[in-house]
C-alpha cells in the first residue's frame, strides 16, 4: 500500500477529502493527516484509527519534514495565499514524493488586485518551476453543506428577509463548485498519471447569473424574496461609508467588485483527464438544503 498525506484536512474542503479517503481509499492508501490542532480532528466525528496524525504547522519545517517522510502522495488543500509555498516546495523536493496535488483558486484570474492574488500567482510559479511531479487544481467558489461560507449564508438571508439587496445588476456569471465534486476531482488527480504536471480549473456544471442563483434558491425553498438592485458605484459608496463607521461591517468593497465580474470557467480538461462530472447549481443547492435540513 502507498502512503498518502493530507495537509489541510480539517478545513472545509479537506474534511470531505478525508472522509472520501477513509470510505473509498482505505484499501489503497495508508492515510496520514498533518494538522495544527488535534481538537479539530475530534470535531470531524471520524474514526481516528483510520488515519495517522502528525501535529505541526507550516511555519515549523521540522514538524512538516517528519510528516512528509516516506509519503508517496501529498495532497495540499491549505491556502497558497499565506506565503508558505517556497519553503514547502523545498521540503517536498527533498523527500521527493511520487506526486503532489496543490489546491489553488480561479481567484487568481480576477481583474482586481488583492494582496493574496500575487502571493498565489507566485506560489503557482514556484510549483511549476520545481522538480515535483505536481498537479494544480483551481476551484471556483466552493459551496455545499451547512457550514460553507458562501451559498449557505445567502440561503439563510433569503429565508429570513423579504428583500435582498443586489450590489450591481446581478447579470455577471458565477459557476460555483459543489464541495464533494471538488474532493472527487482532487482525489482523481492524485490517482491518475494523466494529471502529471498539469493544471485544471474546476467549476460547476454550467454558469448562472447572480439573479438566476437567487431565483433558484427562491424556487427550491419556496420563498419569494424580492431583489432590490443597487448600482455598483452607489453600492461601493454605501459600503465604504458603513465600513468607516463600523469597522466590523460584514461586507467589503472587494466583494462587490468581485460580484460584478464574470467568474465562469471551462473545465473540459478536468472532464477528459479526471472523469470530472460536476453537479449543476440546482442539483447542488438541493443537496445543500437537505444537509441544512430545510428540505426532505
Amino acid at each position: 500500500m502507498k502512503n498518502i498525506l493530507l495537509i489541510g484536512g480539517t478545513g472545509f474542503t479537506g474534511k470531505h477529502i478525508l472522509k472520501k479517503l477513509i470510505t473509498s481509499y482505505s484499501s489503497v492508501f495508508n492515510i496520514s493527516l498533518f494538522v495544527r490542532s488535534k481538537e479539530k480532528i475530534h470535531q470531524l466525528n471520524l474514526d481516528t484509527k483510520a488515519f495517522n496524525i502528525f501535529q505541526g504547522n507550516l511555519d515549523d519545517l521540522n514538524s512538516l519534514e517528519k510528516a512528509l517522510h516516506n509519503q508517496h502522495i501529498v495532497i495540499y488543500v491549505a491556502s497558497l495565499g499565506f506565503g508558505h509555498a517556497r519553503a514547502l516546495v523545498k521540503k517536498l523536493e527533498m523527500v521527493a514524493p511520487e506526486k503532489v496535488i496543490f489546491t489553488s483558486t480561479t481567484g487568481i484570474f480576477t481583474n482586481l488586485n488583492p494582496k493574496s492574488k500575487s502571493i498565489r500567482i507566485d506560489a503557482e510559479k514556484i510549483i511549476r518551476e520545481s522538480k515535483l511531479n505536481y498537479t494544480i487544481i483551481r476551484p471556483t467558489m466552493i459551496y455545499g453543506k451547512k457550514d460553507d461560507r458562501n451559498i449557505s449564508r445567502l440561503i439563510n438571508f433569503i429565508r429570513k428577509s423579504p428583500i435582498i439587496p443586489v450590489f450591481g445588476n446581478g447579470l455577471f456569471l458565477q459557476q460555483p463548485i459543489y464541495v464533494e465534486d471538488l474532493a472527487d476531482a482532487i482525489l482523481s488527480a492524485a490517482t491518475t498519471n494523466k494529471s502529471n504536471k498539469k493544471e485544471y480549473n474546476v467549476s460547476g456544471k454550467s454558469p448562472v447569473t447572480y439573479r438566476e442563483l437567487i431565483n433558484i434558491i427562491n424556487k427550491t425553498i419556496k420563498t419569494s424574496t424580492i431583489s432590490i438592485y443597487i448600482p455598483k458605484k452607489l453600492s461601493l459608496f454605501i459600503v465604504s461609508t458603513f465600513r468607516k463607521i463600523l469597522p466590523n461591517f460584514p461586507i467589503k468593497e472587494e466583494q462587490i467588485l468581485r460580484l460584478n465580474e464574470n467568474k465562469n470557467f471551462n473545465h473540459s480538461a478536468a472532464i477528459n483527464d479526471l472523469n470530472f462530472t460536476p453537479l449543476s447549481v440546482e442539483e447542488g443547492i438541493k443537496k445543500q438544503l437537505q444537509d441544512m435540513r430545510l428540505t426532505s
